[in-house]
């Protein structure tokens, strides 16, 4: 009786065939030494989808700056690294020179540059100039380039907090800000003379801060490079005294140090008044930096631009956003292998060939605070993936290997990925 087999039977029996090759052909050739392992073809994982940050709808800025550009087929695009010289809120002497540099990246298509390019100067558009000049030449910075953009500065003679905008200008008419829209300026931002933000002493009012929670993006939250979302933060209005926008002395949020993260120096808070006792959901729109790494920023209520009431006993301690840039380096493979260890074994090795169109993974669970250390001879690269298919913070030890520490047991997935064949190596030490 002849059986009639289903398509999944038939793909089922492909796979064992190709499966039985391959292992002729390592056999074939003289292998590593091993501990002997199980590999198991485990069913295609679906990329999942990658999380995206609640954002505030804000309503655009009266002049805002042009983030792209169609013209001669160029797309402009820029991105706040970081600060070089004078991070937001330094305290500079009153008539002292200085000079302000901010990292940037271009992320557009096309080069910028004085030198005949579209954009090709940094140019004021607001706040205090400080002394400098209305116009600074860039230098030549290729796509995916970083440059150092400086401007000379003079602080002003009287006492208070200064701040100066610049875009990034051409001549066609292109304005470009930096941040997710492109509608951020880069800043310099300095107090003079005695204005160093200080708590606010009780007076007829009695002005003090609790912070109750995270409502979002908790400390050490994992982002994307680049990526826009809201921060909020709920405070309590524990003194005697009113805040809000329509006349009241704590009638805002003020940026006080750390990463800025392309939000503005100082926000208002929300609409309407926040009587003692009250709680009230404080929002701030920010954009990820580009590069991987931690990242903090440190935040007090305010009188405008003016920071002067934190929280703690002392009413001087900031509440901030911390958060983790994700590195994103490693690719996503669409078919799996899944590694057993015998009991007792840490070690496994393999022969194996990548294209660049098909990265490798292979699964295998690890338990909380091991280590896995995988080495990848040829033109390839090792990444390792955790159980969200984020990439896990790793390193390249003394001998080549990358290395990355577990932080709970589940499934990490080691990706073997680049072009030609390699020799692979993975070693989850035991635990001490």
């Amino acid at each position: 009786m002849r059986t009639k087999w289903s398509l999944f039977q038939k793909l089922s029996v492909l796979v064992f065939i190709i499966l039985g090759a391959t292992a002729c052909s390592l056999v074939a050739s003289p292998p590593p030494t091993t501990i002997p392992v199980m590999i198991t073809v485990v069913a295609p994982t679906a990329v999942p989808a990658q999380p995206t940050a609640t954002t505030a709808p804000t309503a655009a800025p009266t002049a805002a700056p042009t983030s792209s550009s169609t013209g001669n087929a160029c797309m402009y695009k820029a991105s706040f690294v970081r600060d070089i010289t004078i991070p937001d809120n330094s305290a500079v002497p009153a008539g002292a020179g200085f000079t302000k540099t901010w990292r940037v990246r271009n992320d557009g298509t096309c080069a910028w540059g004085a030198n005949g390019h579209a954009v090709d100067r940094l140019a004021f558009v607001g706040g205090s100039k400080l002394g400098a000049a209305d116009n600074i030449p860039l230098p030549e910075v290729q796509p995916g380039a970083t440059a150092d953009l400086s401007v000379s500065m003079v602080a002003p003679a009287g006492p208070g907090m200064y701040q100066s905008k610049w875009y990034l200008e051409g001549s066609n008419g292109t304005m470009l800000g930096v941040g997710g829209g492109g509608t951020f300026p880069l800043t310099a931002q300095i107090i003079v003379g005695d204005m160093v933000p200080q708590p606010m002493p009780d007076g007829p009012c009695s002005y003090r801060a609790t912070f109750i929670a995270d409502v979002s993006v908790p400390d050490n939250t994992l982002l994307s490079p680049s990526e826009d979302f809201t921060k909020i933060w709920r405070i309590r209005n524990d003194g005697t005294c009113t805040w809000g926008t329509a006349g009241f002395h704590i009638n805002s949020l003020v940026f006080t140090g750390g990463d800025r993260m392309g939000a503005p120096s100082f926000v208002n808070l929300p609409m309407g008044t926040i009587n003692p006792g009250v709680t009230v959901d404080v929002p701030v729109t920010m954009t990820t930096p580009s590069d991987p790494g931690t990242y903090r920023g440190e935040w007090k209520l305010g009188d405008g631009p003016n920071a002067v009431l934190g929280i703690g006993s002392d009413a001087n301690h900031p509440f901030f956003v911390q958060l983790v840039v994700k590195d994103t380096g490693v690719p996503i493979p669409f078919v799996r292998a899944t590694i057993i260890l015998g009991p007792g074994d840490t070690t496994t090795s393999f022969n194996t060939a990548v294209t660049p169109q098909g990265p490798q993974g292979y699964t295998l669970r690890v338990l909380a605070g091991q280590q896995i250390q995988v080495t990848a001879t040829g033109n390839v690269s090792a990444g390792i993936l955790g159980v969200d298919d984020y990439p896990l913070p790793m390193h390249i030890d003394a001998s080549g290997a990358t290395v990355a520490s577990v932080p709970a047991t589940g499934d990490y997935t080691v990706v073997i990925y680049g072009n030609g064949p390699t020799s692979v190596h993975i070693t989850v030490p035991p635990l001490p």
